[in-house]
């Protein structure tokens, strides 16, 4: 905005105040207004209860967004996945679940009544403060899943957009800074990776029967020993039983649709791969992290509903993410061939060359390595549900 003194309208108005009294108190008036519009749109008040330095519960999350964002950047994890480089929108919310602040990284335009965040406090990210509309956020975020949103729209601009609160920052297996670096992944898939037509989502019809599910629960038996184990003959031969078993389940669909194929390896693609990331990323923010790609217990399954939702659709997360480490740590550009629609399983197929022999002699060899007896006592438990 101009000052009075150097604005030209002003000092015309002001030299005719002079010579004609009568229109002092129009003119001065009038000058008010032209200054008033005068003033430039950036210039948007911010609101008083804004601050410019953070809490201490969100320096440690933006030290962690921040962390992430570093070793994403250096393409050791996953190369092209720059998490730095994503407009991110998140709200502090207190126990009661009421919204208390909003920051926005990377914005996408200048924020009306929003204020960058001190540089030391900024951790070196474009942070800004924005509680412009928090209340009406967060109740568009109820309206979805009440966790986030991936295209969430700020003065027009769309953001992935997500809660974070003191319990989930300080939870160290489930963080929401590995939330927010998972759920950002799939933003990325969306925009770069080609999608398979043949690609299905159904949870109610997964075939859930005799054989097949013990063959789904000797594959966890197989992902839980990931990523601790780092032995590439060890991994190869664990990749060759993964091959085996997911070919036997193959064959032993029952679905027209064919889900083991069209569903469970779409899904280890998608969900899989981005559980991968998340994992390898939370071991190197937090030197305490012990997290693995881990649903080999059943235990805490009881009722049918339980036994759907594991093995209808959470199992893929680890499983995928199992596939995935053992694939790019023996070599194979899982980056590459997954963007031209490969799920894990045709890339391991891809690289392996398995005969019918060499797969009855892997899955053979899982069988006898990971209790095929118990496994099968197991499925019976659970089909008697």
């Amino acid at each position: 905005m101009k000052h009075m003194s150097q604005n030209p309208k002003f000092i015309h108005l002001f030299k005719n105040v002079i010579y004609n009294n009568k229109l002092a108190c129009l003119a001065l008036a009038f000058c008010l207004t032209i200054i008033s519009c005068d003033k430039d749109d950036d210039d948007t008040p911010t609101p008083t209860n804004v601050s410019n330095k953070l809490e201490e519960i969100d320096k440690t999350f933006f030290s962690q967004i921040k962390k992430s964002s570093d070793i994403f950047d250096k393409d050791q994890i996953w190369k092209s996945y720059h998490f730095s480089k994503h407009p991110k929108y998140f709200i502090f919310r207190d126990k009661n679940k009421k919204p208390i602040r909003a920051y926005v990284i990377n914005p996408l335009s200048k924020l009306k009544g929003g204020m960058k965040i001190t540089a030391g406090d900024s951790y070196d990210l474009k942070l800004y403060r924005y509680d412009v509309g928090i209340n009406e956020t967060n109740e568009n975020l109820k309206k979805g899943n009440d966790y986030f949103d991936f295209s969430l729209k700020v003065e027009g601009e769309k953001y992935y957009a997500q809660i974070y609160s003191e319990e989930t920052v300080k939870d160290s297996k489930n963080g929401a800074y590995q939330f927010a670096v998972h759920e950002v992944f799939h933003v990325f898939q969306g925009e770069k990776w080609t999608e398979n037509e043949s690609a299905i989502q159904d949870e109610k019809n997964y075939p859930l029967t005799k054989d097949l599910l013990a063959l789904q629960i000797l594959t966890t038996k197989i992902a839980a020993k990931m990523p601790l184990e780092k032995d590439k003959t060890k991994l190869e031969n664990y990749l060759k039983m993964y091959v085996a078993i997911r070919s036997e389940e193959i064959r032993l669909d029952p679905t027209t649709k064919k889900l083991v194929k069209n569903m469970a390896n779409e899904q280890e693609k998608g969900d899989g791969t981005a559980k991968y990331i998340e994992v390898m990323n939370s071991h190197q923010v937090d030197p305490n992290f012990k997290g693995a790609f881990n649903s080999s217990s059943t235990e805490f399954i009881k009722t049918r509903k339980d036994l759907r939702s594991q093995f209808a659709f959470g199992i893929w997360y680890d499983t995928g993410a199992a596939a995935t480490y053992m694939l790019k740590t023996i070599g194979v550009d899982v980056e590459s061939e997954i963007s031209t629609g490969l799920t894990p399983y045709d890339m391991a197929v891809k690289k392996l060359k398995l005969t019918e022999i060499q797969k009855k002699t892997a899955l053979k060899n899982a069988k006898d390595e990971f209790g095929w007896d118990d496994i099968v006592k197991e499925e019976q438990r659970l089909l008697s549900l």
